[in-house]
């Protein structure tokens, strides 16, 4: 399998002097159980004792656990006939009935004396005016007005995100910053694991009082210092095509747009790489020989001959005749050949309803449409259908014609949108596709050992001390500082994909001999305590506390972090499988401090979910062989600030002046503070490719260039919430295994400046504010899909392989990047940055041959 290390990650200096620095984590992590899915929701997130479930609310429905959880703690009676009406949307009065039970009757804290509001349209006798008030004076609601509340309107996803966020501000709990209040509650509550996804935070859908039993029980688990609460389930689709904004997604070769207008109708378009369709097979296909997708689908499979099926899933949209027929207008722009004609409408039933399917038949029968729809796709580039019976249109589109179809919002569409190649051919093959290799990649596919990186991943925790290196406080203090912000930092980077289940094993198994016997040569070229301080743990654990790794995906020891940093993964292959364990990774495995042992322990959280990636398959960034990045000295008034993107190691040094990047730390008041200058920088949010590798990033997400021209993206950070394109790759054309990715850095999420808390070994506190990235802006890298972990398989920016480049590796506007010369046999790729917004970047990739 592997064996891969990370040599004191733990043990940052940020600044010069005697002093350590210690990140205070808060809370140590306990069992974490799901609620379940959509469906079954069988889990108890609270006792729930003898309260029996709302008459209207089966085990199967969407939240079903969490509505039971809030009668149980009294936060609803429900509708007062049995039932909760978990279906019905929320009102604003209800809301505040919700949240002013949480505040006082759950969470025991006081609504102002005699506290009331302005509010003239909320009636005194109205169960909720009092809740009402209550929110007023605490601060959360401010009215729809001076004067006014609007009790009985109903309350958007985006509305009630921004309330329950005031509500966990209230409480004395702090997020982290944001451009908005919206975007800082998308973040905040899906981190707390309150809402599923901050997409849906920010939703302008209506939310139903189901969606608000399961926001209020996350909320809840972390007010009530629960630990982490289950990741709660998604709202299920509702069956509508689309809201009334543009939408874009991709499958395959096939750009399937949408537009909904009350007064125009519902738009459909399919945008085709080629200039023509090819009834046998739609677009390349590699081997698909079925596109769909969930909202309206186009179709194509083979029975007696091959046919398309254009799909509705509201049949409201088709009227057809007793006869099942539906009559259709079919214009390319040309007059003289418009098609008039009826269609066969036919309806199934599902278990979400009706659909009606159209059939078009290109077998030579009488509604043989082939030749009409390849002419009007080639010459003309549009396709629209009219049904003239309810004036609701679809479009094909080709090249051209889509300025007509989505003229009202053409400025969320991309400018280039048939140039996209699908993500096959942005998916290079790594190390894995020859048979000679099963190891960590930065190519496809991961390993065969791999644990799954969707889902639930359990880890089991267990901790391990020496006789001659004992621990002087207890395995929960250890815990707690990596613990708990490993597993949240490794779901928020999933999306929300991968539920991270710790469970710690308390207690220090002291391990049998020394910690210098224990000591083998790794990969990087220094010795490390290694694999078989594992073994031994796995065994001591499986006597003592029946400890089976057939239960766990990952175990994970971790060593005293007041002695040792550095961490170190690897597989069954090098413990013999002891206990049943299949994966394992390793914190503070290197001899990091000198210190007695009464020193405390360090933050290793970040070290620990770098480990837990390798699990994952994923492969390490920085290069073993150290030689490599021996800078030489800086010029004259400069130093070298080493840059260190994403979680695996990504890093490059640069030039700059000695007083870039300063910072403030703060003493107590009988001291002076002091300005240091940042000389690490770590930008800690995931890569984008990384995340693609194990499936958390939407490919609605990435473009994928094949046939690069000259071709302008606008680009998000994949840190901030909502829709948007966060990865450019482009492969090389002259080389399978090279791809070139570039992505926006924003100081959001896990690349906002850390706050950093400590004290020096005689104990004197201090804090400062550090650096996350050296500016905001654009980072392009290259992936090198045959090289090994540690053999540098990603470089950043212009990095040759000796991790130096000449300035801060984050292009802003003017900013230029290129690779190779025009005129050879390889040409040149030049990347530009042509403009930034508050949250966006817009690049232009152009080819010269």
């Amino acid at each position: 399998m592997f064996i891969s290390c990370r040599g004191n990650v733990s043990f940052p200096q940020r600044f010069v002097g005697a002093l350590v620095v210690t990140v205070l984590v808060g809370s140590v992590a306990g069992v974490v159980v799901m609620a379940g899915s959509a469906g079954a929701q069988s889990v108890e997130l609270c006792n729930v004792g003898d309260s029996v479930q709302f008459s209207d609310v089966a085990d199967s429905d969407y939240g079903a656990a969490h509505i039971l959880c809030i009668k149980a703690l009294g936060l609803s009676a429900g509708k007062g006939d049995g039932s909760y009406g978990p279906n019905d949307e929320l009102t604003r009065a209800q809301m505040a009935s919700f949240l002013v039970r949480l505040w006082r009757d759950v969470l025991s804290r006081r609504c102002p004396s005699g506290a009331s509001s302005p509010f003239v349209d909320v009636s005194g006798s109205s169960p909720h005016a009092l809740n009402i008030d209550c929110l007023y004076e605490l601060g959360i609601t401010q009215g729809t007005s001076p004067t006014t509340y609007e009790p009985s309107v109903n309350l958007t996803a985006s509305q009630i995100s921004r309330f329950l966020l005031r509500l966990w501000l209230k409480l004395g709990n702090s997020c982290d910053p944001a451009d908005s209040e919206i975007a800082q509650a998308g973040v905040c509550l899906t981190r707390l694991r309150v809402t599923p996804s901050a997409a849906e935070a920010r939703s302008g859908k209506t939310v139903t009082r189901a969606q608000m039993a399961v926001y209020i029980v996350g909320l809840w688990y972390n007010a009530a210092g629960r630990g982490t609460p289950p990741v709660p389930p998604t709202r299920p689709a509702d069956g509508t095509i689309s809201d009334e904004t543009c939408g874009l997604s991709r499958v395959g070769d096939w750009f399937y747009q949408t537009w909904e207008s009350p007064e125009d109708g519902v738009a459909h378009s399919w945008s085709l790489p080629s200039s023509e369709v090819s009834w046998e097979r739609p677009g390349l296909g590699v081997g698909n020989d079925c596109w769909w997708d969930a909202g309206m689908s186009l179709v194509c499979w083979e029975d007696s001959g091959w046919y398309y099926s254009i799909f509705w899933d509201d049949v409201g949209q088709v009227e057809y005749d007793e006869n099942g027929y539906t009559y259709a207008y079919v214009d390319s722009g040309d007059s003289e050949i418009a098609w008039e004609d009826w269609l066969s409408v036919e309806v199934t039933t599902t278990g979400q309803g009706d659909v009606a399917n159209i059939w078009l038949f290109p077998d030579g029968s009488d509604d043989d449409w082939t030749e009409y729809v390849n002419y009007s796709i080639t010459e003309e580039g549009v396709l629209r259908m009219l049904f003239v019976e309810t004036d609701q249109w679809i479009v094909f589109g080709g090249t051209s014609g889509w300025e007509e179809v989505f003229e009202s919002c053409a400025d969320v569409l991309p400018d280039a949108a048939v140039v996209h190649s699908q993500p096959e051919a942005c998916r290079p093959g790594g190390l894995n596709v020859s048979s000679r290799h099963d190891d960590t990649t930065v190519g496809f596919p991961l390993p065969s050992w791999a644990a799954a990186a969707t889902g639930t991943l359990d880890v089991a925790v267990m901790f391990a001390d020496f006789p001659d290196a004992r621990a002087s406080y207890t395995t929960e203090r250890e815990a707690g500082f990596g613990v708990a912000e490993m597993e949240r930092y490794v779901e928020a980077m999933s999306g929300g994909l991968l539920d991270v289940r710790v469970e710690p094993f308390h207690g220090w198994l002291t391990a049998s001999s020394g910690w210098e016997e224990y000591l083998e040569p790794l990969s990087t070229g220094n010795d490390g305590i290694a694999s078989d301080i594992v073994r031994e743990t796995a065994l001591r654990a499986e006597q003592e506390f029946g400890f089976s790794g057939a239960d766990y995906d990952s175990l994970m020891v971790v060593l005293p972090s007041s002695r040792f940093s550095g961490g170190l993964a690897g597989g069954e292959v090098h413990i013999a499988g002891a206990a049943g364990a299949t994966r394992w990774s390793l914190a503070n495995n290197q001899q990091g401090s000198e210190s007695t042992d009464s020193s405390d322990p360090r933050e290793w959280w970040f070290t620990g979910a770098h480990e837990l990636m390798h699990n994952l398959g994923l492969a390490d960034l920085y290069p073993y062989d150290q030689a490599v990045r021996k800078t030489p000295d800086p010029h004259a008034g400069t130093h070298w600030v080493r840059f260190e993107v994403s979680l695996m190691g990504l890093e490059v040094n640069f030039p700059a002046p000695l007083d870039a990047y300063p910072y403030t730390v703060n003493w107590p008041p009988a001291y002076l503070n002091q300005t240091e200058y940042d000389q690490q920088i770590e930008a800690r949010e995931m890569l984008a490719w990384s995340r693609w590798q194990l499936g958390w990033l939407d490919e609605n997400k990435m473009v994928c260039l094949i046939d690069v021209d000259d071709i302008t993206v606008e680009l998000t950070s994949l840190a901030h919430p909502g829709t948007g394109v966060t990865m450019v790759a482009i492969p090389h054309h002259a080389d399978n295994g090279f791809v070139i990715v570039v992505e926006s850095r924003r100081p959001i999420g896990y690349d906002h400046p850390e706050r950093v808390s400590g004290s020096t070994n005689d104990g004197i506190p201090y804090h400062y504010t550090d650096y996350g990235l050296p500016h905001e802006g654009v980072i392009v890298y290259t992936v090198r899909a045959d090289r090994p972990s540690g053999e540098l398989p990603l470089l950043l920016w212009t990095d040759p392989g000796d991790g130096e480049v000449d300035e801060a590796p984050v292009m802003q506007p003017g900013y230029k990047w290129w690779i190779g010369q025009p005129g050879t046999a390889t040409g040149q790729y030049l990347i530009e940055v042509l403009s930034s917004s508050e949250t966006t970047d817009t690049i232009r990739v152009t080819f010269t041959a």
